[in-house]
């Protein structure tokens, strides 16, 4: 079957057809979310959760995208909101010291400055505006075209380049210190 068969099969509630694009989609999702969150477990978690509410709006599916573009979306916004919800929370710094890896020939201080500039660049990706986080991680991680970009977000290609260069100048301007 073709994917524009298990879809409309699955519109109409054939839970094999949506068990099949189930199959088909879930490493793709879990992929793309895994690069957002950096927790693979958290990843899974919101690839299961768009799965169900694509289940559950498959009716308000209209077709005008790939059906990966559209259940990508809907991940997507499940991470948004998810890392809205982090960003509210106070952040915990503490380390356990069975979790830290220092080998022989790097010294303390090499590694705390590795994880200063890891803190730095985390810090400055996820202040940036999510629009632009969104099109910059479509584009350079997922290697989208910019009309799948657009085709995914729902905007026009315009806007989605000057997403992307907006949000480059963003970026390094908040890793110089400006």
């Amino acid at each position: 079957m073709t994917q524009d068969e298990d879809v409309e099969l699955a519109r109409s509630g054939d839970m094999d057809a949506f068990n099949r694009l189930h199959h088909k989609y879930w490493d793709k999702l879990v992929k793309t979310l895994c690069r957002r969150t950096q927790d693979i477990d958290e990843a899974e978690d919101m690839a299961q959760e768009a799965f169900i509410r694509a289940y559950y709006a498959m009716d308000s599916y209209r077709g005008d995208s790939h059906f990966l573009t559209w259940l990508t979306s809907i991940g997507i916004n499940n991470s948004n909101n998810h890392q809205r919800k982090l960003r509210r929370r106070v952040p915990q710094h503490d380390v356990e010291i069975d979790s830290v890896s220092i080998f022989d020939e790097d010294s303390p201080e090499s590694y705390c400055e590795m994880e200063q500039t890891k803190d730095s660049i985390n810090l400055a990706y996820y202040s940036m505006i999510p629009e632009f986080r969104d099109c910059l991680e479509m584009r350079l991680i997922d290697e989208l075209s910019y009309d799948d970009i657009a085709d995914n977000l729902g905007i026009p290609v315009g806007t989605v380049r000057s997403r992307i260069s907006r949000g480059k100048r963003e970026l390094k301007k908040q890793m110089q210190g400006e």
